[in-house]
């Protein structure tokens, strides 16, 4: 736990550092209490004891303690400065994604409030926040997919769920499922879309696409299972940020539309020279 948490708080406060003007509260410090935090005008909202204090995490602050038998003990706050899980805590560990408390006790996972009531049972193997607005979990080896109101929208029938894709055709979230050692596409209430097989490995749905895999050669095709780039490149990796694909292929790179299209070509040591027009 302490090594867990010491690390998120690490990565905050790295992160923060460029970007304090946007937290809620600032930290403060006195020598001889530790550390609290105080709005921007100085009001201060707790007062200085802690041993360690993040910057703000999606309106959150984790912060730790060393007790009289030199143990450390963490809690977090909210930007009012209260408790939402106090230091006696008894999770093994916790932290915050996207808004949302994770907490694991007795090697489980679930999600609770900011009143620190379970709104996800503690009882997962596995729990991931997927960016388009569910959660996929493991449950007795198997994956499956819930709301954050705990409601199963997909079984946990899984050996593995990739992250959704909302496809801009029809506006419905799409899925690469593996069972059995097959590969096919559901949507977020289990309906198949691409029903699975074995002849190829899909990796993830990008737009109104499928990553591929076949012999250790990357390539896209669509939802009818035509081919859009071809399965021919060492590499292949959907940067969602930018909005474009990174190929590689003996000595070069290649950027693709995310229709497949090829927009850039360049060897590594010209990669500010595209080599097509």
């Amino acid at each position: 736990m302490i090594k867990y948490i010491y690390l998120i708080i690490l990565t905050f406060t790295v992160n923060s550092v460029y970007a304090q003007n946007k937290s809620e509260l600032d930290i403060i410090r006195h020598r001889g209490k530790g550390m609290g935090y105080a709005l921007k005008d100085g009001s201060i909202i707790v007062e200085p004891q802690f041993s360690s204090a993040s910057y703000d995490m999606d309106g959150y602050y984790i912060v730790s303690k060393i007790d009289s038998l030199n143990n450390t003990r963490y809690a977090l706050l909210n930007r009012e400065g209260k408790y939402i899980i106090n230091l006696e805590n008894s999770f093994n560990f916790f932290y915050v994604k996207n808004g949302k408390i994770i907490v694991k006790k007795n090697n489980y996972y679930g999600i609770i409030n900011d009143d620190n009531e379970i709104v996800i049972p503690i009882k997962y193997c596995e729990i991931r926040l997927d960016s388009e607005g569910v959660i996929i979990a493991m449950q007795n080896k198997k994956y499956g997919v819930l709301d954050y109101k705990n409601n199963i929208l997909v079984p946990f029938l899984y050996d593995f769920i990739s992250d959704f894709s909302i496809v801009h055709s029809n506006g419905k979230r799409y899925a690469v499922v593996e069972i059995n050692g097959k590969n096919g596409v559901i949507d977020d209430s289990n309906n198949y879309l691409i029903k699975p097989i074995k002849t190829i490995e899909m990796i993830e749905v990008v737009n109104n696409s499928i990553i591929v895999k076949k012999d250790d050669k990357w390539g896209m095709i669509d939802f009818k299972m035509q081919t859009i780039i071809p399965i021919e490149y060492d590499s292949l990796k959907y940067y969602r940020l930018q909005s474009y694909l990174h190929a590689k292929k003996d000595e070069y790179y290649y950027h693709f539309t995310l229709d497949g299209k090829l927009i850039k070509k360049y060897s590594f040591e010209n990669k500010n020279k595209s080599l097509i027009d």
